[in-house]
This record gives C-alpha cells, sequence and structure tokens, in this order.
C-alpha cells in the first residue's frame, strides 16, 4: 500500500489531504501502459503538477523534458517510487 511504502522524506513535504490527493491518483492508474495527471495553480503563474505513472525506466526525464519543452519552467522536482508488489 502507498501510505506505509513511502519513506520519512515524503511525509516531511506533504500534508495529509496532499497525500490522500496522491493515493487517488494513483489508485487510477489500472494498467502498464496507463497514467494519470493533476494539475493546480499554487500561486500567481505557478502550478503543481502530479504524474503518477508505472515506473519505468526514463519515465521521470521524459515526462520533465516533455514540460519543459512546452515552454514550462521546472521550480522544482520530487520522484517517489516503490517495488510494484508493495503498491498493491
Amino acid at each position: 500500500m502507498f501510505l506505509s511504502a513511502v519513506d520519512k522524506d515524503y511525509w516531511r513535504r506533504f500534508k495529509p489531504e496532499n497525500a490522500a490527493g496522491h493515493v487517488r491518483l494513483l489508485a487510477s492508474v489500472k494498467a502498464l501502459d496507463a497514467f494519470a495527471l493533476e494539475c493546480g495553480e499554487i500561486g500567481e503563474e505557478v502550478w503543481e503538477v502530479a504524474l503518477a505513472v508505472p515506473d519505468f525506466w526514463g519515465v521521470f526525464s521524459i515526462s520533465t523534458g516533455l514540460l519543459t519543452l512546452s515552454g514550462l519552467s521546472i521550480l522544482d522536482a520530487m520522484t517517489y517510487s516503490f517495488p510494484r508488489s508493495r503498491r498493491e
């Protein structure tokens, strides 16, 4: 389960309501070729983007590269990963 799989750093960075949103986002990814995306404005022209995808080599760099290619500036980025058996 997600809540027991993430490390202490995750809990220092995110409020419980954010964690609940991340759990909902992860739960919506049902297949290995699926993803879920959630965006929200958190300041003037500052957006938070949460992306839930199966953990494949390069997916983080490809995702951030596509955002940059689209003209967005990435101010901060985080990734959390755990083995598939712990996600179920």
